[in-house]
């Protein structure tokens, strides 16, 4: 029989925010379209100061869209915008008018094609060009409103009045279609009614009571996740709309940016992942901007001890974590603290969760949870989802009022007769001093499944595999492993990267280790990273409370480096004296400018580039890389201490 977990009340941690006017606790969203229009109060903002949108703005564009497609009761838009104000307001729109959204998982064309397919309008940031007659901007409509309410006080009090009055929306329809990462197979639509995501926001609410005023100022969300999944939707929108905080419509992605921005709102939340607080952490100045965060919030999988503790050395708080999946919503949450630094899961208020004693897989009764391809609602009477129950992949051990987390169930292997916990294998190996990360999987062969190893090395383990090359480094984690596990089960595949592949939501993407796996092995053509560090120009923080560079704005990337000694470009240069050509240097150069710019990018000429030392197998550098605002032009010098490989600027195309 299962047994159920005891509810614990969840102390906050934090002093409670401030009482909100004009927001009904059990229905924030609603209650936020029946406000009277606040022209002072900002909901939004971007990179420029036009980015900025107030909360009368915000009601302007849902009327105005709901109104412009008021015959579209029923229908599917397509959301093909990563801007989450652009989301916001189809979502509200959408809610208003009685239609429904699909928030794609990623935005890759085929994905988009196979989506298109089904919907009846699609949504993007700039309809100037459209590819069809279903193709809109959703903020098109409101710009013309706005217009015509600066000209006639008519239309601001029609506005006006349907914000207060002309609201008739059932929460029991389907309003949002999102999709789960298939991290174990293949991704699942899921439909969500108004309902669920009102409840979840208000419980939210009440359980991150961050204190939101500053200084005569409100706090301000900034995300490194994707507004496009659950977790991105409710605490980087939908909550920060109900308690009253402007949200970043943009994702900061680089944690040196983030910082910065931060620090010019006076006090910010940040939603992100484990592996962009990995990062955070590590930044050397994050101590002096200790005030610049208000909150931090976790999701996408359990965060590293030492990173939690990290940050709230750094930023005097420690981070919220929030357990749970598309399917059952919010489940649970801790924080760990250097006065507690293990402590157990609580559910939310709301969560009844069971073990199941056979599996020791979670049980979770929430009315958060909707099933793939369910909820679908039809109109019904009750006013409350009623509570849905689901299995999870997750396992869980009962401690005290919380339960641990103890593997997917679903990651059992069997390996040359032998029964493996794959997430057991990976905690043993990231325990070696060598080790970073890993993921262990499963990959078919002749003889059956064998095992295989994705593995992050830490910069010891980066400098013994650039010096003694990877067959010594394999035998050394081999021979870890076999102090627990029979050789015959042991990895026959290693890779070493130099990131674990995740997804916009920072949850491990299964399938690409699978990709990773699979592919043969070859010399490495790209040199070792040991550690990077990024920073923007003083335009950045110049900024007025948004978001924005000064014209003068520079950002510099440091990276440490190491030549692996069987790299690649050694074939032909030259047997008795291996050194790395000219033109891979430059080349090296023009990948990491890539990277940045999450594009080819290509160069169009080369001024004042010198080579003026040979940089050899195993050898330590330095790749410092100052790139100018509009990214046409970059100064790059490779060198260690006061040697110099190579430098010079490039000039790229546009």
């Amino acid at each position: 029989m299962p047994s159920t977990l005891p509810k614990s009340p969840i102390e906050p941690t934090v002093p409670a925010g401030p009482t909100l006017p004009g927001i009904v606790a059990s229905r924030p969203l609603v209650g936020l379209l029946r406000e009277a229009p606040d022209a002072s109060r900002i909901v939004a903002f971007g990179q420029t100061p036009d980015q900025s949108a107030s909360h009368a703005r915000l009601l302007a564009d849902v009327f105005a869209l709901a109104s412009h497609l008021e015959g579209d009761r029923g229908k599917r838009w397509l959301i093909e915008s990563e801007d989450a104000y652009r989301i916001a307001v189809s979502l509200l729109a959408a809610a208003v008018a009685g239609a429904r959204i699909a928030l794609p998982p990623n935005l890759q064309p085929g994905t988009l094609r196979e989506l298109r397919a089904e919907s009846d309008r699609v949504f993007v940031d700039d309809a100037g060009k459209p590819s069809d007659a279903r193709t809109l901007d959703p903020l098109a409509p409101g710009r013309a409103v706005a217009n015509e309410a600066q000209s006639t006080s008519a239309t601001s009090t029609a506005v006006e009045t349907a914000a207060r009055t002309g609201i008739e929306i059932d929460r029991r329809v389907a309003l949002v279609e999102l999709f789960t990462s298939g991290t174990s197979g293949p991704g699942k639509r899921i439909t969500k009614a108004l309902c669920h995501l009102e409840d979840e926001v208000a419980e939210i609410g009440e359980l991150l009571a961050v204190a939101g005023h500053r200084g005569g100022r409100t706090a301000s969300v900034l995300a490194t996740v994707s507004a496009h999944h659950l977790y991105g939707l409710l605490f980087r929108v939908l909550w920060p709309l109900a308690r009253h905080f402007a949200f970043c419509r943009q994702s900061v992605l680089l944690p040196d940016e983030l910082l910065a921005r931060c620090a010019e709102t006076g006090g910010a939340v940040v939603v992100s992942s484990p592996a962009h607080l990995r990062h955070l952490a590590a930044l050397p100045r994050a101590r002096e901007h200790a005030s610049a965060i208000l909150e931090i919030i976790s999701s996408g999988g359990p965060l590293e001890s030492p990173t939690a503790l990290a940050l709230e050395d750094a930023f005097g708080r420690a981070p919220v974590e929030i357990f749970g999946s598309t399917e059952t919503g919010g489940v649970a949450l801790r924080r760990q603290r250097a006065s507690d630094p293990d402590p157990c899961w609580t559910t939310f208020p709301s969560v009844t969760a069971e073990i199941d004693d056979a599996s020791g897989a979670l049980v979770v009764t929430s009315p958060f949870v909707t099933a793939p391809d369910s909820a679908a609602t039809e109109s019904q009477a009750a006013d409350s989802p009623e509570p849905g129950t689901m299995r999870m992949g997750d396992r869980a051990e009962r401690e005290g009022d919380g339960f641990r987390l103890a593997g997917r169930a679903d990651r059992i292997a069997k390996v040359g007769e032998k029964t493996l916990s794959l997430p057991e294998i990976e905690s043993f190996l990231a325990a070696h001093e060598l080790v970073e990360n890993a993921v262990a999987a499963t990959y078919p062969a002749k003889s059956g499944a064998r095992l295989g190893a994705v593995v992050v090395l830490s910069r010891e383990g980066r400098l013994r595999l650039a010096r003694e090359g990877r067959r010594a480094v394999q035998r050394i984690l081999a021979a870890h492993l076999a102090e627990r596990w029979n050789r015959v089960a042991l990895p026959r595949r290693w890779r070493f990267v130099d990131a674990l592949p995740v997804d916009t939501r920072g949850k491990l993407a299964q399938r690409t280790v699978e990709q990773e796996l699979a592919r043969p092995v070859e010399p490495p053509r790209e040199p070792l990273l040991l550690d990077e560090q990024s920073s923007a120009g003083p335009g950045l923080l110049a900024s007025t409370r948004g978001v924005g560079h000064l014209p003068d704005t520079r950002s510099v990337l440091v990276r440490e480096l190491v030549v692996p000694r069987d790299l690649a470009y050694f074939d032909g240069h030259y047997d008795e004296f291996p050194l790395v050509p000219g033109a891979v240097q430059i080349h090296w150069v023009m990948l990491a400018l890539g990277r940045i710019a999450g594009r080819r990018v290509t160069a169009e000429r080369m001024e004042a580039v010198k080579f003026r030392n040979v940089l050899r197998p195993a050898e330590l550098f330095t790749m410092q890389l100052a790139i100018d605002e509009a990214f046409s032009h970059v100064t790059f010098t490779l060198g260690h201490g006061s040697r110099v490989f190579s430098s010079g600027r490039i000039t790229l195309e546009r």
